[in-house]
């Protein structure tokens, strides 16, 4: 009770903090931008928090909309709501606390919402009549909810009256594909909606990369300037949104030119998912070029976890070269530990030209990975990172049995074993 107590008057202090900032920026402060945000995701946090250190940015209003958690009279709802309260909120609370952001609230999420006066209930119609530039952002992992509140924004008529001003923007996370592009391009009432694709994006941040480029995990032909000696093959673990982009990178970038007397594609690429059924049709109908390629493709329906996955794993792992993890969860940061081992292990010339790349969906992941890393490398002594030299040093004692009298034979038993 007395936490709680704590935690009400906190909330109570910020919220007040917050209104007393509302009314000064309306009375004495003429900012040029204000970023609105309707969904506390970790994107959301990081995105603020950068938005907030940006120099360019100093003079930005950061709004935080608050969305409460479905009440109801039952004991179970309510003590769902008192957790809620306990996580969102303080979350809620801490980033405003740190950002300096205003704090709103609305009845309920925009996307459950009936009306369209958003920007009334939100007490900013003031703010977007006066000329300021705002941006709504739309950041959940739901994709169907973001583009359902962003066009219910759309319809919002002081944001309509604005549109030939280009003073608004909606930036929505949702997949760049099929009518969500041309919802992007074609906006039905002229107000721009950007499309955030975080799978497109972490693709992109690959393929950006030097290191990763397909190229560099070929042999380059001694006797012919610019061909390939040897076979690029890859495997992508996980068909999702980020797999499928994935693929179409790694089909672009790993095709290479070689000598033609040589038939054999050098390009290969296993894509392993247990739901594979569902999600080839829909890619391949998109890309019939594709179709016409099969033999460049090898399909898997399996489990990371079955036998067949593995035995598949032994079968080509001399000859594969680029993995992509990307499963939708973190909970398989192990199985790409468990792939470098085996190949490690069985792979006739080592880790050499062989390289995973695993999709991180979760922030804190990133810093925990990043702070083994930085542990080996201190260990090491050696900004580049290399653990592929390994060796287990294997210590016994015979814990005091022997001067106990518990066991029948003496310590030098021990050294031999």
């Amino acid at each position: 009770a007395g936490i709680s107590s704590l935690f009400a008057l906190h909330y109570v202090f910020i919220r007040f903090r917050s209104w007393l900032n509302w009314q000064w920026i309306r009375l004495c402060r003429k900012p040029r931008r204000m970023h609105i945000f309707f969904d506390l995701e970790d994107t959301t946090r990081f995105l603020v928090k950068d938005i907030q250190t940006k120099p360019s940015c100093k003079d930005d209003i950061l709004v935080i909309v608050e969305n409460p958690a479905s009440g109801s009279k039952s004991g179970a709802q309510t003590l769902a709501s008192i957790l809620n309260l306990f996580t969102v909120q303080r979350g809620i609370l801490s980033l405003a606390n740190e950002t300096n952001a205003i704090i709103k609230r609305i009845s309920r999420p925009i996307y459950k919402a009936k009306h369209t006066d958003f920007s009334n209930r939100l007490n900013m119609k003031w703010a977007l009549k006066q000329g300021y530039e705002c941006f709504f952002y739309f950041l959940s992992d739901n994709e169907d909810n973001n583009i359902t509140a962003a066009l219910k924004l759309t319809k919002d008529q002081t944001l309509e009256s604005l549109k030939d001003k280009n003073k608004v923007r909606i930036y929505c996370h949702a997949s760049k594909d099929g009518e969500n592009c041309i919802l992007e391009r074609y906006p039905d009432h002229g107000i721009e909606i950007v499309i955030i694709d975080s799978a497109y994006l972490s693709v992109h941040e690959l393929m950006s990369k030097e290191e990763a480029q397909p190229v560099n995990f070929v042999d380059i032909s001694q006797d012919y300037n610019g061909l390939v000696a040897s076979q690029f093959t890859a495997m992508i673990i996980g068909f999702g949104e980020t797999g499928q982009e994935a693929l179409k990178f790694l089909y672009e970038f790993g095709q290479f030119i070689y000598h033609e007397h040589d038939e054999e594609s050098y390009f290969h690429c296993h894509i392993v998912d247990c739901q594979l059924d569902k999600l080839k049709g829909r890619f391949l109908a998109k890309r019939p070029m594709l179709r016409e390629h099969q033999d460049l493709f090898t399909w898997r329906k399996e489990d990371v976890r079955s036998s067949e996955f593995w035995e598949n794993v032994h079968k080509n792992i001399d000859s594969l070269n680029y993995v992509v993890i990307a499963t939708g969860s973190d909970a398989d940061f192990h199985l790409a530990l468990d792939l470098y081992e085996y190949a490690h292990i069985n792979r006739r010339n080592g880790l050499e030209h062989f390289r995973i790349f695993i999709r991180v969906y979760e922030h804190i992941n990133v810093g925990r990975f990043e702070e083994l890393i930085c542990r080996i490398g201190a260990v090491q002594n050696n900004a580049d990172v290399d653990i592929s030299k390994r060796c287990v040093i294997v210590m016994c004692a015979d814990n005091g049995v022997v001067c106990e009298g518990v066991t029948q034979s003496d310590s030098s038993v021990r050294s031999e074993e």
